[in-house]
């Protein structure tokens, strides 16, 4: 396949061919930031440049052909982003979450869309609510996942599929799932949701959960309500856990932006874990300065953030897991990673 993998299992040849006055090549190995050079074969229309990485990386890249960026065209494999599709690198000993490619046929949970309207905010906002297939909702009582950037885990992650799936296999219990959006207008977004907001925070407890619980037949128990994001939304995710473990008692973290504000998250943790509370956390070794935005600057290293949070959980006696990935920012990696997740939310050691 393309690109050329040696068979060290390291060394790979990036390839294009076609006709361009100049050809680069930016990834997750170059932050998005900076712009590689690729070579070319004299007399012919084939660029080409070799890199090396881990056997069992998984990274995401694209061509700069002409100063535009185009995906691989001899390169089928592609990862979803906010940005658009970008091209897949998997080396030799990547390993793919089986769950993303079931061969048996699950029967298809329904996703609900719901308004929701926030006196604490003074906004509403939308939520998608997954309801597993062939559950009377009348008689069990469902432990839920909540997540943050909810829109992208469904269309990024295709998480109703992966809990359809994992759910038909007895992975994991029948779960409700809401999946909660952030606005998208100027003064209220993600960001300004996510960072670090008490009132977002108060609203996800004291409204959020409230609503849900009354409107569908929940467990209503801290320990079978679990919340997980991706990046800003990781940063939420944890400081709404820390804030009320009271309220929630399982929280994932993916590639989240613990560097923020000087590492202000750190100043929440407790000197001891309240129990039965829990912490996931998963980073690529590619993180250290995402989206090439903080260059430099201990604030977009993301990897060192969460290898800071995961030693101080570990002095503190918290009940976590740590998992580093020779990978980038991407949701190519986070969609792997969801029914790892899901499985641990759900283990026996619970």
């Amino acid at each position: 396949g393309i690109p050329l993998i040696d068979t060290n299992k390291t060394n790979v040849t990036f390839l294009y061919r076609g006709r361009a006055d100049s050809m680069k090549l930016s990834g997750d190995f170059t932050s998005w930031a900076f712009k590689l050079k690729m070579k070319k074969l004299p007399d012919t229309d084939l660029f080409y440049l070799r890199l090396s990485f881990e056997s069992d990386a998984r990274l995401d890249y694209k061509f700069i052909a002409n100063n535009k960026e185009v995906l691989d065209p001899l390169n089928k494999a592609t990862a979803p982003s906010s940005y658009g599709e970008r091209s897949e690198l998997a080396m030799p000993d990547f390993t793919r979450a089986e769950e993303l490619h079931a061969t048996y046929v699950a029967p298809k949970g329904k996703l609900a869309t719901l308004t929701h309207s926030s006196g604490i905010l003074g906004y509403e906002r939308t939520l998608y609510v997954y309801v597993p297939a062939g559950i009377d909702t009348n008689r069990l009582r469902l432990p839920v996942v909540f997540f943050q950037d909810g829109a992208d885990y469904v269309n990024f992650t295709k998480a109703p599929q992966i809990l359809d799936n994992m759910i038909a296999s007895k992975a994991i219990p029948p779960v409700l799932a809401v999946f909660v959006v952030p606005p998208v207008e100027k003064t209220r977004n993600r960001i300004t949701e996510y960072g670090m907001n008490d009132d977002y925070a108060r609203y996800f407890v004291t409204e959020l959960i409230p609503f849900i619980d009354k409107k569908y037949n929940t467990t209503r128990k801290p320990a079978d309500r679990h919340v997980i994001g991706p990046s800003f939304g990781g940063l939420a995710s944890l400081f709404i856990g820390l804030r009320y473990p009271d309220s929630i008692s399982n929280v994932a973290s993916q590639s989240g932006y613990l560097s923020f504000s000087d590492d202000s998250l750190f100043t929440l943790v407790p000197i001891r874990s309240p129990r039965p509370f829990r912490v996931y956390i998963d980073i690529g070794t590619y993180e250290r300065n995402v989206d090439g935005a903080a260059l430099g600057s201990p604030d977009g290293d993301f990897l060192g953030g969460n290898r800071r949070l995961s030693r101080m959980l570990n002095q503190r006696g918290y009940r976590y897991m740590y998992r580093e990935f020779h990978d980038g920012h991407s949701w190519g990696r986070w969609r792997n990673e969801l029914p790892f997740i899901l499985r641990w939310f759900f283990s026996s050691g619970k």
